[in-house]
């Protein structure tokens, strides 16, 4: 579906029922915020940016970004009139999402979130960490079911793919988990029936589970 609605030029976003229910005033904002419907509005010029503390990074991201906080190295706070009203973490790149070696120098993008329509904010983030860090690598991946990417051209990262569909399972509530969780060498641990002869996705049906899909990320790129 949505590429089909991207070759004739329209834009689908897609919701996940979790995300409607549990996130619902987030979900709003993100939406009035891709049609350009937010009544507050500021410039980027009239921040401040510093590093902030986890405790206080994870709390901002829990409140405004729909999948919640991650791990991270580094967090950058952008502060209008000394409230906080963006967030931009880093994590260390991972062979887990595709990195051949693990390099110190080379980052993520792990979570950015604002608070406020804070116009120009990403790339004065992402600016602060280039002039002010050592990297010789930044690199993230936004979720093709909310964005088309616009964003990281806009601050100056390159389009390198589009990554494949990803999965979570679901069973009774609205809730999803990844399937990381879930892999098959340690099903048995998670499920009260496992049969080493089915594959993973058999065994979780057999305990009342099912998945639910994406439509994958576009990975952005920055050398």
């Amino acid at each position: 579906k949505l590429n089909i609605c991207n070759k004739i030029g329209y834009r689908l976003i897609q919701i996940f029922s979790d995300e409607w229910i549990n996130k619902q005033e987030i979900v709003k904002n993100r939406i009035k915020h891709i049609l350009n419907l937010s009544n507050d509005r500021i410039y980027a010029r009239l921040c401040k940016i510093k590093e902030i503390e986890i405790k206080e990074a994870k709390k901002f991201i829990n409140e405004y970004h729909l999948q919640g906080n991650i791990g991270s190295i580094l967090r950058l706070g952008a502060y209008y009139k000394n409230e906080l009203v963006a967030v931009m973490t880093f994590s260390n790149s991972s062979i887990a999402k595709g990195r051949k070696i693990d390099n110190k120098k080379s980052f993520e993008i792990a979570r950015f979130c604002m608070k406020l329509n804070v116009i120009g904010i990403a790339s004065k983030l992402l600016r602060y960490f280039q002039k002010n860090y050592e990297w010789n690598e930044i690199y993230t991946f936004a979720d093709r079911r909310w964005s088309d990417g616009n964003l990281y051209e806009k601050i100056g990262m390159e389009f390198i793919k589009n990554t494949k569909p990803n999965y979570w399972y679901w069973k009774n509530k609205p809730i999803r988990y990844h399937r990381f969780k879930f892999r098959k060498n340690v099903l048995h641990k998670q499920l009260n029936m496992f049969d080493p002869n089915l594959t993973e996705y058999e065994n979780m049906l057999n305990n009342g589970w099912n998945r639910i899909w994406d439509c994958g990320s576009i990975k952005y790129e920055m050398i």
